[in-house]
């Protein structure tokens, strides 16, 4: 019996994600150089999302959703005025939780979808 692997090795196994037909690269860092306190980054000119390793699954994936809820906020060119942009960062925090939860509790309909598809 061939012996799974475990979450933290699935989540570092993803190379891209695909939002609104753009290709985004996904690379996991040991660290953030700018800012040693960040856990996750998207880059829109390199359409790159960047995840730091470590640290409890849960987190790694919802740091990754997160920043996927940044590169739609960037694509769709969602801006919001500088003097919100802790408002900015918390909508991108919900909106990943309510993805997350949305597809653990949703299975059946997640794979509806993905078979409605492209």
């Amino acid at each position: 019996m061939a012996k799974s692997k475990k979450p933290a090795k699935l989540i570092a196994t993803i190379a891209r994600v695909k939002t609104m037909n753009q290709v985004w690269r996904i690379k996991f860092v040991d660290e953030f150089v700018e800012d040693e306190t960040l856990q996750g980054l998207c880059i829109r000119d390199k359409r790159e999302i960047c995840v730091k390793n470590g640290g409890a699954v849960d987190a790694q994936l919802d740091t990754l959703c997160h920043e996927i809820i940044h590169a739609y906020q960037e694509i769709n060119r969602f801006q919001l005025p500088e003097d919100v942009e802790e408002m900015h960062e918390l909508l991108a925090q919900w909106t990943s939780a309510c993805m997350i939860d949305f597809i653990r509790g949703n299975p059946e309909l997640v794979k509806i979808i993905l078979e409605s598809g492209e």
